[in-house]
């Protein structure tokens, strides 16, 4: 048995000729089409009171409902990124609350407008992509665990002395009050 999933027309592929028909007849015996997730608004806090009790459980947080505001939120957001993306809001907001009701400033919103789209002209490469997220999901750790090295290596996954190295590694010893680390 096989189980695959598209974010394509695969119907639109096999007829333009770039999905091979044959393959598409011998896997399609059952079609289902789920409709991105901000067209299923009823499925978004059923989603998310699941992802909420999973992450509460699997980080042994005491995270038990989300706030009014955060209700609005979620529900009023347009969900780009489907279910995967409110997955990594509700799990990025358990790891972040130290309460019992999650606050829209938890799941990581950005309060500042949209962002641009990314051309060609302004794009940066993955590997900096990368470097400048780490870094700031260090700094936000670093900053909710109020300055804590042991708790905030726990809530990123790592050990102290890697953490220390990457506070190194991107400069952040004076940003954080503590001078070079060496």
């Amino acid at each position: 048995r096989i189980i695959a999933a598209t974010n394509s027309d695969i119907i639109k592929e096999t007829e333009k000729g770039t999905f091979r028909e044959d393959l598409f007849y011998r896997i399609a015996v059952i079609h289902i089409n789920l409709p991105p997730l901000r067209a299923r608004g009823d499925d978004i806090m059923l989603l998310a009171n699941l992802f909420l009790a999973r992450f509460g459980e699997e980080f042994g947080k005491k995270v038990r409902r989300f706030s009014t505001a955060s209700v609005k939120l979620l529900e009023s957001y347009d969900w780009p990124g489907n279910v995967r993306e409110l997955e990594n809001k509700v799990q990025r907001a358990v790891i972040m609350s130290d309460s019992t009701l999650l606050e829209p400033d938890a799941l990581g919103f950005s309060l500042k407008p949209a962002r641009e789209k990314v051309t060609a002209a302004t794009a940066i490469n993955l590997k900096d992509a990368r470097e400048r997220t780490e870094r700031e999901l260090i700094l936000v750790v670093i900053e909710k665990q109020g300055g804590n090295m042991a708790k905030a290596a726990e809530v990123l996954g790592i050990s102290r002395p890697t953490l220390y190295d990457l506070v190194r590694k991107h400069g952040l010893a004076h940003t954080l009050g503590q001078g070079p680390v060496q």
